[in-house]
């Protein structure tokens, strides 16, 4: 009875190869119908998180292992809905039920969920597709074919191939189809910085040399007349370009306040368009990107940032050993050509791990300070993007926290994630007001903000009211981005030109709010608010292209209007 009570929970363990004891057992809680409720575990490839199969949840729960040959106990990173899980497959002959099956990619870059169908990604932990045939069947294996031939393929059960894969020795010949190696040299795609060199054409501008020649200039002397050019003081008034050189930094391609600075994530999902150099290069300004294979877009010439998570990559609890080994990572990147690196779950005030570690580090506060600090010491010079939730870490800057001050003194961009979409908890127009304070308050530290799509609400209102709030925001240093959008769907209001804005942004007693450009006007309705119609002064153009004499807004909605 003992035994099946326990066979219809859902838990695993981790025992030791060397001396048979169990070393850890994590129960996740709840039951199930079936004989098994984990029907299903693998690891990945780099040996340092495992999935299982979570059937009285309907999920599949990925936990840190990274540090369980050093006694660490296995660290809860994501709990992740699937489909699917229940009842019996169609057209089975035995043993029916759907009790699920987990299986890593042979890249580690996908699990996929067997008697579901749905492919999680193992870097964003999200489902990012759906495989038909795997509703109704747990029994699968990965081929990968090159040239019509198959040059790989994989086990039914993953396995992590770190070290251990003398173990795992006997599969070893279908390492040796680990000519994944290859995909190394992909890794040649370093190669590609060695346009560094081209750099050196810098030599070339020692043509500048010929300056000399403009010695020629002392005729110009007689451009002494040149004397009433010393109206060019006034000139030395237009030096105050200079600060607007801070918008170049924002701004790769010389973008102004009206035109949106697209920072493209490049998730699996554009895996197909990586090839796509002419579109990226006329869309996008910055593209997050996903070592090692992200790599390939360094050769695009745009900013290019790492993505890495500290609370998913093996790297928690913060330590200094483990903020040091972080940071290596993101030396790495920075010698093969990223610009910069986005650090993910910066989360400031709550835990986001299992709590089982030393409760002096749950909250990491200081912690992170200390990872961010690290950060900015390997890339002086370096782009860094920080998530933190905005009702996280708005709170704490108003109270004057020395270690979000300490960060935010070494990043240059703070995610807003989900943008203002429904997702992003932004509901009250207190809030809505509350929230461009925020703004405010991160501009006048020199940090500028990424507006993020909302990928549980992925339309086109989202997108919108997102959109013209960014515009509300926009002083040059800020870029905004919409979900899983590729050159198949790009949604036009992307590529809008709005010209220069021509004031700040302005709220009507209704909480209509707007800002005005030499090319348009934007208007959102803050949350809670009445229905507005609002009369246009004369025609004017939607980002879909039809002609408008006046728009309605309901409340968390916006509109972007061109002359």
């Amino acid at each position: 009875m003992a035994a099946e009570a326990l066979r219809r929970t859902t838990w695993f363990q981790v025992g030791s190869t060397v001396t048979g004891n169990v070393q850890f057992t994590v129960n996740f809680g709840g039951s199930c119908s079936f004989s098994t409720c984990s029907h299903g575990i693998s690891l990945t490839p780099d040996s340092k998180e495992v999935a299982v199969i979570d059937a009285a949840h309907n999920a599949v729960q990925f936990y840190s292992v990274a540090g369980v040959e050093t006694g660490t106990a296995p660290a809860k990173v994501a709990e992740v809905p699937v489909a699917g899980l229940s009842g019996s497959e169609v057209g089975c002959a035995y043993d029916c039920a759907r009790d699920g099956w987990v299986q890593h990619s042979y890249d580690g870059r996908y699990v996929f969920v067997g008697d579901s169908g749905d492919v999680i990604e193992t870097a964003t932990h999200k489902v990012v597709a759906h495989i038909a045939n795997l509703e109704n069947t747990r029994k699968s294996i990965e081929i990968d074919w090159e040239a019509g031939a198959p040059v790989l393929t994989s086990q039914r059960t993953g396995v992590g191939r770190a070290g251990a894969t003398g173990e795992t020795g006997p599969t070893g010949p279908s390492g040796p189809t680990a000519v994944t190696g290859p995909t190394g040299t992909t890794g040649s795609t370093g190669p590609t910085g060695a346009t560094g060199p081209t750099g050196t054409t810098g030599p070339t501008s020692t043509t500048g040399s010929s300056g000399p020649t403009a010695a020629t200039g002392p005729t110009g002397t007689t451009g002494s007349t040149g004397p009433t050019g010393a109206t060019a003081p006034t000139g030395a008034t237009g030096a105050t370009g200079p600060t607007g050189s801070t918008g170049p930094t924002s701004s790769p391609g010389g973008e102004g306040t009206g035109v949106p600075k697209y920072r493209l994530d490049a998730a699996s999902y554009f895996d197909p368009f990586a090839g796509e150099a002419a579109w990226i290069d006329g869309h996008v300004s910055v593209i997050k990107a996903y070592p090692p294979f992200g790599d390939r877009y360094i050769s695009l010439g745009l900013p290019v940032l790492s993505y890495h998570d500290p609370a998913t990559e093996g790297y928690s609890p913060l330590t200094s050993a483990s903020i040091a080994s972080y940071v290596s990572a993101v030396r790495r990147d920075a010698t093969v050509g990223y610009a910069g690196t986005f650090v993910d779950d910066v989360n400031w005030s709550v835990g986001f791990r299992d709590g089982n570690q030393s409760g002096a580090l749950e909250p990491e506060k200081h912690e992170l300070a200390n990872l961010i600090e690290a950060v900015r010491s390997a890339i002086p010079n370096g782009i860094i993007e920080m998530n933190s939730q905005y009702h996280d870490i708005w709170p704490l800057m108003q109270s004057g926290d020395a270690d979000v001050a300490r960060a935010l003194s070494n990043v240059n961009l703070v995610t807003k994630e989900f943008g203002v979409g429904p997702s992003s908890g932004i509901n009250s127009a207190a809030d809505y007001a509350s929230f461009f304070r925020y703004v405010d308050a991160l501009h006048a530290k020199g940090v500028g903000v990424v507006m993020t799509g909302d990928y549980h609400n992925n339309n086109v209102p989202t997108m919108e009211f997102n959109l013209a709030t960014y515009f509300l925001i926009n002083d040059g240093s800020d870029y905004v981005n919409g979900t899983h959008q590729t050159p198949a769907n790009f949604w036009a209001g992307f590529n809008v030109d709005l010209g220069e804005a021509t004031g700040a942004r302005e709220r009507s007693s209704a909480g209509v709010w707007r800002r005005s450009f030499s090319h348009g006007v934007v208007f959102t309705l803050e949350p809670g608010a009445a229905t507005q119609t609002i009369v246009l002064p004369v025609p004017m153009r939607t980002v879909s292209g039809e002609i408008v004499s006046s728009v309605t807004l309901t409340a968390a909605h916006g509109v972007v209007l061109l002359d």
